[in-house]
């Protein structure tokens, strides 16, 4: 199953590579990733676990894992104190792509991180989604283009999610929480990078 899994994150960054578009499944996970796939991790991604199929690492490891900083959401609504869990979809020093996730279990949502950005163009990508999602919408948030849905999922759970990316990073606001917070959270990640 880990060779499967391997191979198979290896195929999507190598698409990725060529210039492929980056599809979203309606629960904001990228389509080509394990939980959506079907390759085996059949389980929605949840506030506690978003990232079916990972491993739990510490909050100090995750950089070091992702290859890059993590910026947090530290606003009213959410800051490092409320964070949970933290999970990592592949171990340290692996040549694969990755995904890293912080738990706001209190708050309503994990910050998922993945790195490199499987599409070239983001606001492309994001029209691209609108277009088949009625529910989904770009905004700009502090000049970034932000793909935002809310939407039941097929477990009857509501799902929300905003995404953008900054600084070479694709990151994803995301759970059970209102878009309101979810944007709240991701403003706060971008203001802190600097857009």
């Amino acid at each position: 199953m880990k060779r499967l899994l391997l191979g198979a994150s290896v195929l999507v960054l190598a698409l990725g590579a060529c210039g492929s578009s980056h599809k979203l499944t309606s629960d904001g996970t990228p389509a080509n990733q394990a939980g959506s796939s079907g390759l085996g991790v059949s389980s929605l991604p949840m506030v506690d676990r978003p990232l079916p199929g990972a491993s739990q690492v510490q909050l100090a490891q995750a950089a070091n894992v992702l290859g890059a900083s993590l910026t947090l959401p530290n606003s009213t609504r959410a800051s490092s104190a409320d964070v949970g869990a933290v999970w990592s979809s592949r171990a340290a020093h692996s040549p694969v792509g990755e995904s890293v996730a912080v738990t706001f279990p209190s708050q309503g949502f994990a910050v998922r991180y993945t790195r490199p950005v499987p599409y070239p163009d983001p606001l492309a990508n994001y029209e691209s989604y609108v277009q088949s999602n009625p529910s989904a919408q770009v905004v700009h948030l502090d000049g970034v283009p932000t793909l935002t849905d809310a939407s039941s999922r097929a477990d009857g759970a509501s799902w929300s999610f905003v995404e953008f990316v900054s600084h070479g990073t694709m990151i994803a606001v995301m759970g059970t929480a209102d878009q309101s917070s979810l944007q709240n959270a991701a403003q706060a990640i971008l203001t802190q990078m600097g857009s």
